[in-house]
């Protein structure tokens, strides 16, 4: 055992004194390079999206027919005849209908919750 021992330490601690110099280095080139991967993110967004609705219910009977008693008794008025005064009350319901018709306006009512996904490429170098 002890003469095992000695040949493996004069053989580990010879070889260096044996070798010998074949090279030189002179110079060191990086040898790497860049890649470039792209990779695809998904991105969630929650977007609120109104829902809009109208106001109102438009003309209402007493509003044309108001509409309609004013115009009769202005067409009366003005041609101080039956006749005009017939003309009056349909023009004045039709004014009171199409004014009342065009108060009424569209007002967000609800909001509904939609969610976006987008897909990013991002770029890692």
């Amino acid at each position: 055992m002890k003469h095992l021992l000695a040949t493996v330490a004069m053989v580990t601690f010879a070889t260096p004194a044996l070798a010998e110099t074949f090279a030189t280095i002179t110079n060191v080139r990086p040898n790497y390079q860049e890649v470039t991967t792209n990779q695809p993110i998904t991105i969630c967004n929650d977007v609120e999206v109104p829902i809009y609705g109208n106001t109102g219910g438009g003309a209402s009977g007493a509003d044309v027919l108001g509409g309609m008693i004013i115009g009769g008794l202005l067409g009366k008025g003005v041609t101080g005849k039956d006749n005009g005064a017939a003309a009056g009350a349909v023009l004045g319901g039709i004014i009171a209908a199409d004014k009342i018709k065009d108060s009424v306006a569209l007002l967000v009512t609800n909001v509904k919750s939609n969610v976006i996904l987008k897909t990013v490429i991002l770029q890692n170098v």
